[in-house]
């Protein structure tokens, strides 16, 4: 069996492990986060129930320059992270849980310096047949506090004709308010928490 010459194997064992640093990196969540807010959905004029609703948080590290660059394309694979919450079935369509805008741990992942992680949105889904519902809730949004809705078509609660099709909410303003009992809304409600929180 042909072997490598020794610079190209070199290479390729550093491609493998510059590979694994990036995509396998230890991502710590932070064991004191301050940034608590108490989030509730309420899922209102639905056509019918829904087999689950879920929620996750979106966190993207916002300094590359902390993250290794790939040796053939220079570019660099900036790590994001996807959380779930768990939401508590409240019963009425409503469903509640905690977020924290600082889950993840600013740290020196990489050896190049720290990575700062920055809060991108929560994305709540609700499933029923083998649709899924969307709706996305911006950092703004949350800090903000209040209630926020965005609003699915009731004729896409339906059986759809493939699996797993999603659907993310996006009508207008405009849309809803001149048919809105052809929508049922996805509604979040943000309140900020003022407890000590530790992770464990």
């Amino acid at each position: 069996m042909p072997r490598l010459p020794v610079a190209a194997a070199l290479t390729l064992l550093f491609l493998t492990a510059c590979s694994r640093t990036m995509d396998d990196s230890d991502i710590k969540q932070n064991p004191h986060p301050k940034q608590a807010y108490e989030i509730t959905v309420t899922i209102r004029d639905a056509p019918g129930p829904f087999d689950s609703v879920k929620g996750e948080m979106a966190f993207e590290v916002e300094n590359s320059n902390c993250v290794p660059q790939d040796l053939v394309s220079g570019a660099r694979k900036v790590p994001t992270r996807y959380p779930p919450v768990p939401l508590e079935a409240l019963g009425g369509g409503r469903y509640r849980g905690t977020i924290y805008l600082d889950l993840l741990q600013d740290d020196d992942y990489f050896g190049l310096g720290t990575c700062h992680w920055h809060f991108n949105g929560l994305i709540v889904t609700a499933s029923a047949f083998n649709r899924t519902f969307g709706a996305n809730f911006t950092p703004d949004q949350i800090r903000a506090q209040g209630t926020h809705d965005q609003y699915v078509p009731k004729d896409l609660y339906a059986p759809a004709p493939m699996d797993n099709l999603n659907y993310p909410a996006g009508p207008s303003d405009v849309q809803v308010a001149q048919h809105p009992e052809k929508f049922f809304a996805m509604e979040l409600t943000a309140k900020e928490r003022h407890d000590e929180h530790t992770m464990e």
